[in-house]
């Protein structure tokens, strides 16, 4: 079977998710929101893609008065959200498919979850988000490069808490040429380690 094929990735996360719900403490992204926070206004609308078990990211934005909607492939996923963020909006949906109507959002956040998508699928996620965000919207995704599989392009599979996982990327001078030609204004796209991992961040702006 394809390692990128959406069944197979939510049986994956159903498989190991209330592992994964316990370990998300040990990625602390609480700089990420509180930046993110000083550049939207509140009660804004949100969107999650790959939003998991719920934490942080729509845990944090209802107390901020946001309208926040959670979007992962995953039904135990999602059921871990349902419980740790009752008031949050949630949709079983592939992050590449997502079919939200134009300007529906002022914020679109995917932490750790893009780069398992193959390379053509992260850019049709990408312009999707373009079409979903208000104008001067923001949108925030973490890729993967070569600090974390080795290579400078990569697509294939890496083991993650003894799980293996199927990674896919380009080079970020390649990701910020795409984003551009989309039409978004880079804001930054920066290499961050949080949790023992090296991750490509990276802040567009419509």
């Amino acid at each position: 079977m394809n390692p990128f094929a959406s069944s197979r990735l939510s049986e994956i996360y159903d498989g190991f998710a209330p592992e994964y719900d316990r370990g998300r403490a040990l990625f602390d992204n609480q700089s990420q929101l509180a930046m993110l926070a000083e550049c939207i206004p509140g009660s804004a609308d949100v969107l999650d893609v790959g939003c998991g078990s719920g934490m942080p990211v729509l845990n944090f934005s209802p107390e901020r008065g946001d309208r926040v909607t959670g979007a992962d492939i995953s039904p135990a996923m999602l059921a871990l959200a349902a419980q740790h963020v009752p008031a949050a909006q949630l949709i079983q949906a592939d992050s590449a498919e997502l079919n939200f109507n134009e300007k529906s959002f002022d914020l679109i956040v995917s932490f750790y979850s893009l780069f398992h998508l193959e390379v053509e699928r992260q850019l049709q996620a990408f312009a999707r988000f373009f079409g979903m965000l208000r104008p001067e919207g923001l949108a925030c995704f973490t890729l993967a490069s070569e600090k974390y599989t080795g290579a400078l392009e990569f697509c294939g599979t890496k083991v993650f808490a003894g799980v293996e996982l199927p990674y896919g990327h380009i080079t970020p001078a390649a990701y910020r040429e795409h984003l551009e030609e989309m039409g978004f204004t880079i804001e930054s796209i920066e290499h961050r380690t949080i949790g023992g991992e090296t991750m490509l961040w990276v802040l567009v702006k419509k």
